[in-house]
Order: C-alpha cells, then sequence, then structure tokens
C-alpha cells in the first residue's frame, strides 16, 4: 500500500503540474497588438496598421540586456507615438494621439495620456510626448511600468529645432525636447499619483530618439521624477532607433549608460549628426544594423527585402544603400563628408554665429507649411510665386545687379509671407546665401570634390536610407542575438 500510495500521490502530483502550467503559459504567451501609423513621408492619404507581440515578462528582467522582442515592440509604441495621419487628414489636431490611446490599450495600460504639443500645431522647438501605466509584477514585487512615447513621425514644423545646436554642451534643439518630456514625464507622476517602485519604457525614431536617448541619460545620472518613486537603471528599458547624436563625447563615456540601446543603421547619414567632428555622441549602447560588406550581408539583405515588399513602404521595396555609388564605404563618405561641411563652416561656434537662426526658420517654414495649406503646400506656394513674378526672375538673370535680384527675391518672399508659408526675410536669405551657403559649397568642391559629388549624386537614395520601414524588416528578419552581438559606442568609431 505504501508503493501504491506514492504513486498515487506521483499521479496527483503530475496533474496538478499539468493543471497549474496551463495558466502560466497562458499569462506568459505574448499577445498580438497592432500599431497604427503614418509611413513617412510619401503617403498622405492614411494610417499603416503594423503587428506586434507584447508580454509583460519583457519587463521582468534586466534593462541593461538588450531583447529583440522588446525592441521590436518599442519600434511598434514609437509608431503609435506619432500624430496620426488619419487625424491630421481630418484636421481633427486634438486627436492626433489617437494611435497611442489605441496601442496602449491593446496592451492593458491605463491612464492614457499625451502632452499639450500633442494637441496643438507644432513649432520648432516642440515636442510630443505620449504616456500610459500599468502594474506589472517581477521577482522583486510589484511596480509601476510607465510607458513614454516621444514623438518622430509627422512632426511638422519641430523639423526646426533639428538645427538647432547652441555653441556648447547638448545639441539644443534635442536637449530641449529631454527638458520637456522630464517635465512631463514628473508631471504624468503627479497627477496620477504613483507612488513606489516604477519601471520607465521608452522609445522614440529619429528627433523623437535622440530625445529618447537624453532622456535615458538624465534618469542614469539620479533625475528625480518624483520624491515619491523609487527607481533603479536596471528598471530603465530605453530603445531608441535611428539615433542622432545629441550627447558631447566627454559625458556619454561610462558603462552605466548601457541600458540605453541605440538600433543604428550604418548606412543611415542620420545616425552621423550631430557630427563627430564637434564632438557629439550618443548615450549608451549602439546596436549595428548589417552594412555592406560585413559577413553574410547578401543573406540578410535578401531576407530583409523580402519582407519589406510585403508591407507599404515609401522606398519601392528596395535596399537604397545597395544602389549607393561611391567610390568608398558608404560610412565613411558619411564621415569624409561631414567632416568636409565642418572644415567649410569653420566652428560649432561659427555655424552659430552665421547659420542657426535662418535654418531653423527656414527649416520650420517648410515642414510646418502643411499646416497652413496641405501637403506639398511650401512647393506649391513656392513654384506659383516663381511663375507669378517670371519676370523679375528672368530680368535677374540677364542682369544680375544686386537691386535685380533683390527685387526677384522679395517679390517672391512677399508671396510666400501673404499665404503664411514663411516669415523669412530678403536680409535673412541673401545672409544664408552669401555668407554660408555659396562659400561652404566652394570651400567643399574645393577641398575634396569626388566626396562632394558622390553625396549629391546619391542624395535622394542617402535620404530614403533613414526610412522606419527599413529599421522595422531588418529588425523582424536578422537572426535572433544577432543585435545583442554586434555592438559599438559611439565615441569610439
Amino acid at each position: 500500500m505504501r508503493h501504491y500510495g506514492k504513486g498515487l500521490v506521483s499521479i496527483l502530483l503530475a496533474i496538478v503540474l499539468v493543471l497549474t502550467a496551463v495558466p502560466i503559459l497562458a499569462i506568459g504567451k505574448p499577445k498580438t497588438v497592432t500599431a497604427m501609423h503614418v509611413v513617412d513621408f510619401t503617403d498622405d492619404s492614411r494610417d499603416h496598421a503594423t503587428k506586434f507581440e507584447y508580454s509583460d515578462d519583457y519587463f521582468t528582467g534586466n534593462g541593461y540586456q538588450y531583447r529583440d522582442d522588446l525592441a521590436k515592440v518599442s519600434l511598434g509604441m514609437n509608431y503609435a507615438a506619432g500624430s496620426s495621419q488619419d487625424a491630421k487628414i481630418k484636421g481633427d489636431i486634438k486627436n492626433e494621439d489617437q494611435n497611442w490611446k489605441s496601442f496602449m490599450k491593446q496592451m492593458d495600460f491605463k491612464d492614457i495620456e499625451s502632452n499639450e504639443w500633442m494637441k496643438e500645431l507644432p513649432q520648432s522647438d516642440s515636442i510630443g510626448v505620449c504616456a500610459a501605466q500599468k502594474t506589472i509584477k517581477d521577482k522583486k514585487g510589484k511596480a509601476t511600468l510607465i510607458a513614454i512615447g516621444v514623438r518622430g513621425s509627422n512632426y511638422r514644423g519641430e523639423w526646426g529645432g533639428n538645427a538647432r545646436l547652441d555653441k556648447t554642451g547638448n545639441h539644443k534643439g534635442f536637449d530641449l525636447c529631454k527638458d520637456q518630456t522630464l517635465d512631463y514625464m514628473k508631471q504624468y507622476i503627479a497627477e496620477n499619483g504613483i507612488k513606489g517602485r516604477i519601471k520607465v519604457w521608452i522609445s522614440g525614431y529619429s528627433r523623437a530618439a535622440a530625445t529618447s536617448n537624453l532622456v535615458g541619460g538624465a534618469l542614469d545620472d539620479g533625475y528625480v521624477l518624483n520624491k515619491n518613486v523609487t527607481f533603479a537603471p536596471e528598471d530603465l528599458y530605453c530603445y531608441c532607433f535611428e539615433t542622432p547624436k545629441g550627447a558631447t563625447k566627454e559625458e556619454v563615456q561610462d558603462k552605466k549608460y548601457d541600458n540605453i540601446h541605440n538600433i543604428v543603421n550604418p548606412s543611415d547619414v542620420v545616425t552621423y549628426v550631430g557630427m563627430k567632428d564637434w564632438d557629439f555622441a550618443r548615450y549608451g549602447v549602439d546596436h549595428l544594423i548589417p552594412a555592406i560588406g560585413d559577413p553574410g550581408y547578401e543573406d540578410m539583405d535578401a531576407k530583409m527585402i523580402a519582407r519589406l515588399s510585403t508591407i507599404y513602404n515609401d522606398i519601392g521595396n528596395k535596399n537604397p544603400a545597395d544602389s549607393i555609388e561611391a567610390s568608398k564605404p558608404i560610412p565613411e563618405l558619411y564621415d569624409t563628408f561631414l567632416t568636409l561641411a565642418c572644415n567649410a563652416v569653420g566652428s560649432r561656434e561659427e555655424y552659430v554665429d552665421k547659420f542657426q537662426e535662418p535654418v531653423v526658420k527656414a527649416m520650420y517654414t517648410y515642414f510646418a507649411a502643411e499646416d497652413h495649406g496641405g501637403q506639398n503646400a511650401f512647393t506649391n506656394h513656392l513654384e506659383a510665386a516663381i511663375s507669378n513674378h517670371a519676370t523679375e526672375i528672368f530680368n535677374a538673370a540677364l542682369n544680375p545687379t544686386k537691386s535685380a535680384v533683390d527685387t526677384a527675391i522679395e517679390a517672391v518672399l512677399s508671396d510666400l509671407r501673404k499665404e503664411n508659408m514663411t516669415t523669412l526675410t530678403l536680409e535673412e536669405v541673401k545672409s544664408v546665401l552669401k555668407d554660408a551657403i555659396i562659400p561652404m559649397a566652394v570651400k567643399m568642391v574645393a577641398e575634396d570634390p569626388t566626396t562632394t559629388f558622390e553625396l549629391l549624386k546619391n542624395a535622394s537614395l542617402i535620404g530614403q536610407c533613414h526610412s522606419q520601414c527599413l529599421t522595422e524588416s531588418w529588425l523582424f528578419t536578422l537572426p535572433d542575438g544577432y543585435m545583442a552581438s554586434h555592438t559599438a559606442y559611439s565615441y569610439q568609431y
């Protein structure tokens, strides 16, 4: 009977284990969620849908460990944090955060909110920030997971701030975004009465990646979000996609920042600015997408393109990097060109004195125009202004005296100002052309005509290398563990 009893106990234990394993597996299994989002700049018709996998389990481990699954859904969170194209087309600016609300609800987050700039027309130095929270459990017990999505697409006039460097310290435009994001995080925590242990999940793409990167750096440096919450660096889950360099080299060289994960495509020129010649760098670890010449590149590239062709994209189902024609590898082409540009400008200080304000204003003017006149508004109005003043322009071309050129430029600017397309003055335009752009171009061509020509010749392809569709397709097709094992630090290359 004793043997029989032991056997019965064993059977009962086995049944219990089987039965209890079912809910455990159900809890741990990722759920499929859908992010609605705009696809870069070429499609103005609607939001598109991309599916991702989500699980609370992604946040039970140490944030210093790169996770493929978390990287993917972090890209989805970034997608959802962009202003909704559907809402924008309807003129429903108050609901441009609708994709964020939808995405976070699917993952059972609550208190799903966004800051003022997700509900107002963007300005050159504003930043859209979204937030949500939920309670999760790990081996230490309960914690509040705060999700922060920074607007990295469909941000229109905020483009202007990308050109604001200032003379010292962090890239000023990105630093202003960092400050606004931290302020909103503090506001969100206070207004929602969040207390105790918190975890922070933050992601962004491009400008938003630079912002997220600087926010991560501030949190690692001990920035206090609220006296009633506790936060440890291992509870930061920071994923930044195609991240510009917004910090300075001397600030970022510490392993404590390795919980900041930068997904970097070496073929994307955006990841090379701010320029290393002016000592810019990124916090954290760079996880490098394959580049031409890497071992196994052709096979991985083919798999990436195969997936790319199954999704709506703005790059013609091709990897634009494969078509760039240059006498040197793409990273070397970018580095050489940007060094040429820095040498032509002279210094970061000279850039600020000669370029900064007119360039900020010009970039804001171009990208904010659609808010005042619809898609392609600036281009359409510029073409109309040129047509209206063809006589003045023709006379200036035949007889390029100062008076004739000034008259032609002012005529075009006047039309654009009447349509709220620009606030640029004649003197600002002349200053940029005469004191900056023309001398800079002349210097660059004189110093290295080959590199300058090759970059200009490939300009369209180079621009396409910043497509989010590429990043998405790479992440979904690379072998597990590839990104975790292919790393570098921005201050070392």
